[in-house]
């Protein structure tokens, strides 16, 4: 509380920045208030919309410290640092449950894509943040969770595949009423090397 508030846009992420006549413009800015510059920071930089490298982030958030140097609130790197951390994570939460509400609630899968991408990045932050560390944890069980899904979905698209190739040459033998027009090499090409009684038995 002590710490000095200045102006913040409060969603200041890439699709709440237009160009206009070679200008940049902020635009969905109704919920601006006072707060902290690192939320605004951490907005855009760990936008999930965005895919920035580790180095890039790096790069950028040195490069907002050097031009804000001048204000005492942020002279500080470790504070600042501290200070960024606690916003970025705070910001990631709050953008993982619009997605989850938008996309659940509100049947818009488009938002749901996002969430794989600002998972990790929350899990990152939270990771330097001593005091969250159970719920660093909860956000690793959570991602394990899901490459577990991530595994089966892909050997049941794989398996959903076969049964298909199954079905297709089964069509295939029923319209030909010959069986021995297909040769064996056509029929193990078509299962990876297994025969024909292996898959349509």
């Amino acid at each position: 509380a002590s710490i000095p508030r200045m102006l913040v846009h409060r969603d200041f992420q890439s699709q709440n920045v237009v160009i206009l006549n070679g200008e940049p413009c902020l635009i969905d800015f109704q919920g601006m208030r006072h707060g902290l510059p690192q939320y605004d920071l951490a907005s855009m930089l760990l936008d999930p919309y965005v895919n920035l490298s580790s180095d890039e982030q790096q790069h950028l958030l040195e490069f907002y410290q050097s031009i804000a140097s001048s204000h005492a609130s942020l002279t500080t790197s470790g504070a600042f640092s501290r200070i960024y951390d606690l916003c970025a994570a705070q910001r990631l939460m709050q953008a993982l449950g619009a997605y989850g509400f938008l996309g659940h609630q509100r049947n818009r899968d488009d938002f749901l894509v996002h969430i794989p991408v600002a998972l990790p990045r929350l899990h990152s932050v939270i990771s330097r943040i001593p005091e969250l560390a159970p719920l660093a944890n909860t956000v690793e069980r959570i991602q394990s969770a899901r490459r577990r899904h991530q595994t089966l979905a892909a050997d049941y698209d794989s398996k959903a595949l076969q049964n298909t190739k199954k079905i297709a040459l089964k069509d295939r033998l029923r319209q030909n009423h010959a069986p021995h027009m297909l040769t064996l090499a056509q029929v193990t090409k078509s299962f990876g090397g297994r025969t024909l009684f292996e898959e349509v038995s």
